[in-house]
């Protein structure tokens, strides 16, 4: 277990350093016109810089997961794809009942910008997606599918602040992850974090259509589970059964992991409080 706390200290520590990028506002100096370099930069100091930098200085390598023996036709992997891309969409209904039963975000304005698709959707879903899903989760495949998914989905969720925002990223982030696990690529998990943000801001653009996609979205997870189900394909890969609870237990009582956990409480804290 010594490696694992290693590996926790530095994921913790470098998600910590990121987490204080973003909120000194180092990044608000570069100037205003230069919307896209600047939420572009944001993404790439606070989710893949510190990994880069502390990597070098602690000698800990960034691995990316191993592709397995198991190999997946291009009609499972299209297949697959889009059902995580209805299926995270569909999680959407998740922080509207939130949002309805709390009052928190229902308020909520957008203004449209069509800079938004590059810097909002596009750009963010490379950076995350390769700190996430590729050094996060695929520095913990050793120690079991399941729990590099659920850590990797935590952490994930840990990295947004607006209280939804970290419910749904969660939920996505354990569709993305069982994802990266079934089909070993990064392009998918890409392509569906890339989808599920476009259609958000397209959302924005007309009333009443962010509620028709997600009725549509959750339709089209349950035609498609119907089908995978019918096609007898495993949506999780089948590995020797592990015990995870070591792995949780040591996870859970890190030190760096509880401080971030503790960093993002109190930001959730001051935005609604």
């Amino acid at each position: 277990m010594k490696t694992l706390k290693n590996r926790l200290n530095f994921v913790g520590l470098s998600l910590i350093v990121g987490t204080i990028i973003a909120v000194s506002g180092l990044v608000s100096l570069i100037p205003q016109e230069m919307y896209i370099t600047r939420l572009a930069l944001l993404s790439f100091a606070k989710n893949l810089l510190p990994f880069i930098v502390l990597a070098y200085f602690f000698k800990q390598p960034l691995k990316l997961k191993k592709p397995t023996k198991q190999k997946i036709s291009a009609s499972a992997l299209l297949l697959f794809t889009v059902f995580a891309f209805v299926l995270c969409f569909s999680c959407n209904i998740m922080t509207n009942l939130i949002s309805y039963a709390t009052g928190i975000d229902a308020n909520s304005s957008y203004i449209f910008n069509p800079l938004d698709y590059l810097a909002m959707a596009f750009i963010p879903s490379i950076i995350e997606e390769i700190a996430f899903r590729g050094l996060i989760l695929g520095g913990f495949c050793e120690y079991g599918a399941k729990f590099a998914v659920l850590i990797s989905a935590m952490i994930f969720a840990m990295s947004h602040t607006s209280l939804t925002a970290v419910m749904y990223s969660f939920l996505c982030g354990i569709i993305l992850g069982c994802l990266y696990i079934k089909t070993n690529s990064l392009i998918s998990c890409m392509t569906v974090h890339f989808l599920c943000n476009a259609l958000t801001i397209t959302c924005g653009l007309f009333q009443g259509l962010y509620n028709v996609a997600i009725g549509i979205c959750i339709l089209l997870s349950v035609i498609i589970l119907v089908v995978i189900k019918l096609k007898r394909k495993i949506i999780f890969p089948q590995e020797p059964q592990k015990s995870d609870i070591l792995s949780f237990k040591t996870a859970f009582t890190n030190p760096m992991i509880i401080i971030l956990f503790v960093i993002e409480i109190i930001n959730i804290i001051m935005i609604y409080f």
